[in-house]
C-alpha cells in the first residue's frame, strides 16, 4: 500500500507539474507512520527530503534524518505575530530534535 501511494504521489506530480518528486510530507507524520520500509521505498522513488510531524526542530550542526525531517503546524493561529514568534525562536515553542535523532 505504501509502495503504491508513494508512486501515486510521485506520477502526479509529474503529469500535474512536470516535475519530480523531491520532497515528501507524510500525510499523518508521528513516529508510528513510517519505517524503515518506508525510507526505502521514499529513496527508490528518489525522494531527497521526507518530513514528519513530531514536532521538534533541528539545531544547527545536530545530525539529522533526511528521511525524518521534523516540522511544525503552521495555521490559522500561526498567522502575524505567532508565525514571527515560532519560527524566529523555535526552541521557545517547540522540543529540540538535537540529539535524537541520527
Amino acid at each position: 500500500a505504501q509502495r503504491a501511494e508513494i508512486r501515486g504521489c510521485a506520477a502526479r506530480l509529474r503529469a500535474e507539474l512536470g516535475i519530480p518528486m523531491r520532497w515528501f510530507s507524510y500525510p499523518n507524520g508521528d513516529r508510528g507512520s513510517f519505517d524503515v520500509h518506508t525510507r526505502a521505498l521514499l529513496e527508490e522513488a528518489g525522494v531527497e527530503l521526507a518530513f514528519s510531524f513530531d514536532g521538534g526542530f533541528l539545531r544547527r550542526g545536530a545530525p539529522w534524518d533526511p528521511y525524518d525531517v521534523p516540522r511544525i503546524a503552521v495555521g490559522a493561529r500561526t498567522a502575524g505575530d505567532a508565525f514571527a514568534a515560532t519560527v524566529t525562536l523555535p526552541h521557545v515553542f517547540i522540543r529540540s530534535m538535537a540529539g535524537s535523532r541520527g
